[in-house]
């Protein structure tokens, strides 16, 4: 990876603001270089000098065609057979998607009442929202057909997904961070609360001083 075109000249180069992350979580910070930042779209460092410069840069074409890019690769990454939780903020299937309880391979649609596999990932889910029964079904229902659906509303509802998953990653490498955890833990971590149940997760408490007792009084020493 080689520094790119700078944002700015020496005179008026700025260190990396952190609350930069929330408003553009394509960039990165470079943990040994503030007066850097890493876009991980382009996949380069750029000098840095303001926020304003920095909006110029993801505004550029040559970021917005990389980003493109990045978006097909998401697709074809979808072609697999398990279900994924992001499929129900996609704007073309969040109001009739439905996880299948216990069986990660399957999708269920409330407007059809059926169960499918997920064999195909994205595409799958398209055939099937563009089925005769399942068109037919929507109508009736009032909701937008896919063909009803703006291409600029769906490409906006993949990026929202997309910019909100980043930022939670560089949130939870910030936490990490912060509590001088090793990398190789943080995997572990984010692999733990992954298989676990979402409602169970949701209502978990680790308060310090119970954590502190199931150590103690349930686990007993490593």
């Amino acid at each position: 990876m080689s520094d790119s075109d700078n944002l700015g000249s020496a005179k008026n180069q700025r260190r990396f603001v952190a609350a930069w992350l929330n408003d553009f979580p394509c960039i990165e910070e470079l943990p040994n270089d503030n007066t850097k930042f890493l876009c991980t779209i382009c996949k380069q460092k750029y000098k840095v000098v303001n926020k304003q410069r920095l909006r110029a840069h993801v505004e550029s074409k040559r970021h917005q065609k990389m980003q493109n890019n990045e978006f097909k690769r998401s697709e074809k990454e979808d072609a697999i057979h398990k279900f994924l939780p992001k499929w129900l903020e996609d704007i073309r299937f969040k109001s009739w998607l439905q996880m299948v309880p216990k069986d990660e391979n399957k999708f269920h649609c409330t407007l059809c009442n059926v169960d499918r596999m997920c064999t195909g990932g994205v595409g799958n889910l398209i055939r099937h929202a563009d089925a005769p029964e399942h068109v037919k079904n929507s109508i009736e229902s009032g909701i937008e057909t896919l063909q009803d659906i703006p291409a600029e509303d769906i490409h906006d509802s993949i990026q929202s997904f997309e910019d909100r998953k980043k930022t939670r990653e560089i949130q939870f490498a910030n936490l990490g961070r912060a509590a001088n955890i090793p990398y190789s833990t943080m995997t572990k971590i984010l692999t733990f609360f992954q298989e676990t149940d979402p409602t169970i997760l949701q209502h978990m408490t680790a308060g310090a001083t119970k954590i502190s007792n199931i150590v103690r009084n349930v686990l007993g020493p490593v």
